[in-house]
């Protein structure tokens, strides 16, 4: 057993006290948190990288997480119920493939990024200053030609 220590934050006295606890290394990554959307994110790289619909206990076996099989279950509806991916049923369970491309959706989550900015130009430009120069010359040429949108 290895010594993990994690912050707690009481509220009522407003201070922040380390708790050491005694854990395994799987219990640990088990109760490290994950950011918004990641695991969506992860569920939907093993989609993309399959050829046909697969159950939540497939996804969950090609996730290589300590998760439950109704967590995956769970994010995968919720997927289901934005739109991201479809599902037939199969059996006793559904099978679920994506329905929009990896670039898509990557193309979606700037865009929001983008509306959520108080500054837009700003951000454009910034970003734009970050892009290596054979990433703006593509940026440059995807812009002057009848591109897609």
């Amino acid at each position: 057993m290895e010594k993990i220590v994690f912050a707690t934050h009481y509220p009522f006295f407003g201070l922040l006290h380390n708790v050491r606890i005694y854990a395994s290394e799987r219990y640990a990554k088990r109760v490290s948190r994950r950011a918004d959307g990641e695991l969506e994110r992860e569920i939907l790289s093993v989609l993309w990288t399959e050829d046909q619909p697969l159950q939540a206990t497939q996804v969950r076996e090609k996730l290589d997480l300590d998760l439950a099989y109704t967590s995956v279950a769970t994010v995968l509806t919720r997927m289901w119920e934005k739109g991201w991916v479809s599902r037939e049923p199969s059996g006793r369970a559904f099978v679920y493939c994506p329905t929009m491309s990896r670039a898509d959706w990557y193309a979606e989550k700037m865009l929001a990024v983008l509306d959520q900015s108080p500054n837009q130009r700003a951000l454009l430009a910034g970003f734009v200053g970050k892009l290596s120069k054979r990433d703006r010359q593509a940026l440059k040429k995807l812009l002057t030609e009848d591109g897609p949108g």
